[in-house]
């Protein structure tokens, strides 16, 4: 059935500028049969990444007729006058179509002051309309055209682009009708039934379904997640214990979830440290090390309040840095790792003291001179053995030099990690 009704739209789609003939075209719609995925599914979060147009605004996509039967001929109908309602539309259709199919949609579409809903996404799904045609009929002789019918063909390549890996991963196009019998004369009705349909014949390719389907389950909430730890141990550095920084940075990783990125370190084998606000609303990250290997992982516990998450990833073959049971000294030589601003500068190092110990909303940190910058986060702080002490948090962009960090020993005991 899918074919014959490809084919049958082609064949309408290159009979769409051919002519004005009077009445309008016979439009085959064939709603698609998609069932939702089950309840509880877990999928990657998806996000709506762009709408562009193929066609110019002066391109005639069809005819407006009147008269009952609808055989006099009014005007042409042209891209340009129905292509701006389409970006809002199709998009309504997109998030709506996702919803009623339970797939993850990243972050909130419909809140206007959240950023982070692109930031979010494992995968965005570019929209590209190829063609389209728009008949309407105005079931009247008299002016007052409030009642119209019209039929509409549309055809789209969709582009799947996967965040963490940076590439399109899937290219689909779909063909589509759409017909209504509307009071409301508006243009574009039986465009975004047949965008709905071709969206829905999307969902249905069997490569896009196998592409979206998460085989991790686990989602970090707000409060601390229960992971068994009794195999996972960090080890307490003793006074003797000293490695070089560039040892250090072997054990840092850039951690990168959708489009944005922070920074990690492993404290026992396969078990990374970050903070929370990282990784928040994600269950699957992608790793970066330092010889440029990627490696996914899986969030299984952390705490929002101290902004502190652990990722397990198995496979990732890292050395781990020991961590420093003793407390830092004010005035004391601290050194931030990370991956500030962008991935390719993963591994930087910031050198600064220690300036004051503070507390900030019910929570002690460290304050420190050592600069750190958004893609830093969740980096180590180490002291000059190369031992971590914190975990890079926070900077104040209205105040030049003067930046937090979670104590080390506090922030693991807020997930349950246990030292030896």
């Amino acid at each position: 059935m899918y074919k014959k009704l490809s084919y049958t739209i082609i064949l309408l789609l290159t009979l769409s500028l051919t002519g004005c003939g009077a009445g309008m075209r016979q439009v085959n719609v064939v709603q698609p049969d998609v069932e939702p995925l089950p309840l509880g599914t877990k999928t990657l979060n998806i996000a709506l990444g762009k709408i562009v147009f193929a066609m110019p605004s002066g391109q005639n996509i069809g005819t407006r007729h009147y008269g009952s039967p609808c055989v006099l001929f009014l005007d042409n109908n042209y891209w340009g006058e129905v292509a701006e309602g389409c970006l809002s539309s199709f998009k309504e259709v997109f998030y709506h179509v996702l919803r009623n199919h339970n797939y993850s949609i990243a972050g909130d579409p419909n809140d206007m002051f959240q950023n982070e809903t692109i930031d979010l996404a494992d995968l965005l799904i570019g929209i590209k309309v190829i063609d389209a045609t728009l008949d309407i009929c105005h079931d009247t002789f008299i002016r007052d055209f409030s009642k119209a019918n019209s039929s509409s063909t549309i055809a789209i390549e969709w582009q799947v682009y996967n965040t963490l890996d940076r590439k399109v991963v899937l290219k689909v196009t779909t063909y589509a009708a759409g017909q209504t019998e509307s009071a409301s004369n508006d243009l574009g009705e039986s465009l975004d039934l047949a965008f709905e349909n071709a969206m829905l014949e999307f969902i249905a390719n069997k490569d896009f379904r196998q592409l979206i389907i998460s085989e991790n389950d686990k989602v970090v909430s707000d409060n601390t997640v229960n992971f068994d730890f009794s195999s996972y141990f960090y080890n307490i550095a003793t006074p003797k214990d000293s490695i070089t920084m560039a040892d250090v940075q072997k054990s840092v990783v850039t951690v990168q979830v959708g489009a944005r990125h922070g920074s990690g370190f492993v404290v026992a084998d396969g078990l990374i440290i970050t903070n929370y606000h990282v990784v928040e609303g994600a269950s699957r990250v992608r790793l970066v090390t330092h010889d440029n290997r990627k490696i996914d992982g899986v969030v299984v516990a952390g705490n929002a309040h101290r902004d502190i998450v652990a990722i397990l990833a198995p496979n990732l073959s890292l050395p781990h840095i020991k961590i420093r049971n003793s407390s830092v000294t004010i005035g004391e030589d601290v050194y931030a790792v990370g991956s500030p601003d962008q991935i390719e500068f993963s591994g930087t190092v910031t050198k600064g003291v220690v300036s004051s110990f503070r507390n900030l909303n019910q929570q002690n940190w460290i304050q420190a001179d050592a600069s750190i910058n958004p893609g830093s986060s969740g980096g180590p702080l180490v002291d000059a053995k190369g031992n971590v002490v914190g975990i890079s948090t926070l900077g104040r962009s209205d105040l030049q030099g003067i930046f937090f960090y979670a104590p080390i020993i506090d922030a693991l005991n807020q997930i349950n990690m246990r030292g030896k």
